[in-house]
């Protein structure tokens, strides 16, 4: 009976204490199942009593005290505005081609792209790629130096 209790809430937990004492004392017997019943059963009316049920006001009340997040700008909050110059518009080409914002340079061909679309680095065999990786301390899963998958 005690494990019916503890999964009781916390608040019916604390009033369920005063049951038993009660029980023992005026009714000088031993609690059985069928008072824990009947206790859970006076909780529930309690807590669905159409007029004094709800003790957590209305929901219009709830969402009105609840603090919004404060909304954080996307994006740096530096900015600059150039003009576009030839260098700008190659840059822009090289993003498009590799997918990344600074010109990359391929550790295995020494290209303009990033090992992941190196075609000479993927023809090689899985063994020989994960040689080159563990030389040159990449990451197994992305092949980025500095940390290990």
């Amino acid at each position: 009976m005690r494990g019916i209790v503890n999964r009781l809430p916390y608040d019916a937990r604390k009033r369920w204490r005063f049951t038993p004492d009660n029980i023992s004392e005026k009714e000088d017997r031993q609690v059985t199942l069928d008072d824990i019943a009947n206790f859970v059963e006076r909780e529930a009316c309690a807590a669905t009593h159409p007029v004094f049920g709800d003790i957590s006001g209305s929901l219009k009340d709830k969402e009105s005290q609840k603090k919004k997040p404060p909304v954080r700008p996307k994006g740096s909050s530096f900015g600059t505005q150039t003009n576009k110059t030839d260098a700008n518009k190659d840059k822009q080409e090289e993003k498009k081609e590799s997918g990344y914002s600074r010109p990359v340079k391929c550790i295995f061909c020494h290209s303009t792209h990033v090992l992941q679309e190196c075609k000479m680095f993927l023809g090689k065999s899985y063994s020989e790629r994960e040689e080159f990786a563990k030389k040159k301390g990449l990451c197994f899963n992305c092949l980025i130096p500095h940390h290990n998958s």
